[in-house]
């Protein structure tokens, strides 16, 4: 079941978020609900299907719906939690040229469902794990994983890690749900909380918690299909751009603090860094480092080990600028890769004159200076003051 104007949002990004909930049918049929999300990160209801199982036909069924409807939509990445059936069903109607994401939250909580070891060292395993998910590409990750590895296994004696590390491999490294890294897709997202917002807001909002039976639902089906298409009109507008405006005043307090900043007409890339001494062009050449630098021993991977790998990648930012659109342009930051936005961006894009700081920054300008001595207090109406 859908809307004209709701199919219609699966056109504006080449993403399909999918998930089936319980509990609000009677007869315990599953609702799936897919759609699309926006640069804000909203999940935006595409269609919604009812089904008596959840199988790989169930959800074929539903993308070849949303294939019949769209038949140009070619989606490039699938968000979903780590069922073999979504992924299957995926494949039969839009084939195997795709990004898997696998659902972050899904990811974390089984990671540490399964970690049997000591509290103290779960706690600090759980957190380079957390830096892990942050890597920004895959070889960044891949290499990562390597040290993690190295420093757990050979490093840290502790009880019950090298079953956990076997798990961790077949499960999240060696298997179709590894993608629940950052660096997997830029600027799309790593959880499918906004769908599970939605599904909750089905259940609280409209069923009451209540299981209603089949026949009934249906028809709440309808009225709710009718509510989210027409919040769509003004509410909650699909968001073509990440938003910008929490990231000004970082910006400014950034650019204040003098980072030092580099172009590399090789990568196309501005570097960014607050530490001066920093070597840029080591920095470059670690770009490339994947784990066959570590089985080879190269001169980079050998002298560093997991903590400081991931201290030497927060220490630079990479700022790869879209002279179209500046909103689009990528980073290597936290801030970016889970909001699509940051300061380094827009330093950059004030620094190419692609953007302007508004108004109300305008005291904390970026890059000006205040004047030395006391202000002039105001003068009468009629006399002429330049300052």
């Amino acid at each position: 079941m859908t809307t004209n104007r709701l199919i219609n949002l699966i056109n504006k990004r080449k993403i399909v978020v999918i998930d089936a909930t319980y509990k609000v049918i009677f007869q315990g049929y599953a609702l799936i609900v897919a759609g699309t999300v926006d640069f804000e990160r909203h999940f935006h209801t595409v269609c919604v299907g009812i089904c008596t199982r959840e199988t790989e036909d169930d959800y074929e069924f539903v993308f070849k719906s949303i294939k019949k409807k769209c038949p140009n939509f070619s989606p490039e990445i699938l968000l979903a939690d780590g069922a073999h059936s979504i992924t299957n069903g995926f494949e039969k109607v839009f084939g195997n040229n795709y990004k898997r994401i696998m659902c972050w939250a899904h990811a974390e909580r089984a990671m540490e469902k399964h970690l049997k070891i000591d509290k103290d060292s779960k706690k600090k395993l759980l957190q380079d794990i957390y830096s892990l998910q942050l890597c920004y590409s895959d070889l960044k990750f891949k290499l990562g994983y390597e040290l993690l590895k190295e420093k757990w296994l050979i490093n840290e004696a502790v009880k019950g890690i090298e079953e956990y590390f076997d798990y961790f491999e077949k499960e999240w490294i060696k298997s179709s749900n590894f993608g629940w890294f950052e660096g997997l897709a830029l600027s799309y997202p790593s959880t499918n909380n906004a769908l599970e917002a939605t599904n909750k807001s089905i259940k609280d909002v409209h069923n009451f918690r209540e299981r209603v039976p089949f026949s009934q639902f249906i028809e709440r089906l309808k009225i709710i299909l009718n509510r989210i298409s027409t919040d769509r009109l003004s509410l909650k507008k699909f968001k073509e751009e990440p938003d910008v405006s929490g990231f000004w005043q970082q910006a400014i307090d950034y650019s204040n603090e003098k980072p030092k900043i580099k172009f590399d007409q090789f990568e196309n890339a501005y570097l960014l860094s607050l530490d001066h001494e920093i070597d840029f062009e080591n920095y470059i050449d670690s770009l490339e480092c994947d784990e066959n630098c570590y089985l080879e021993d190269c001169e980079f991977v050998s002298c560093i080990n997991f903590d400081s790998y991931v201290e030497f990648n927060n220490s630079v930012r990479v700022v790869r600028l879209n002279e179209n659109n500046w909103k689009f342009s990528i980073c290597t930051c936290k801030d970016y890769l889970k909001k699509y936005m940051c300061k380094h961006i827009i330093v950059i894009a004030v620094k190419k004159k692609l953007a302007t700081v508004p108004e109300k920054y305008f005291d904390s300008v970026i890059g000006s200076k205040p004047k030395p001595g006391m202000k002039k207090k105001a003068q009468a109406w009629y006399i002429i003051q330049n300052n």
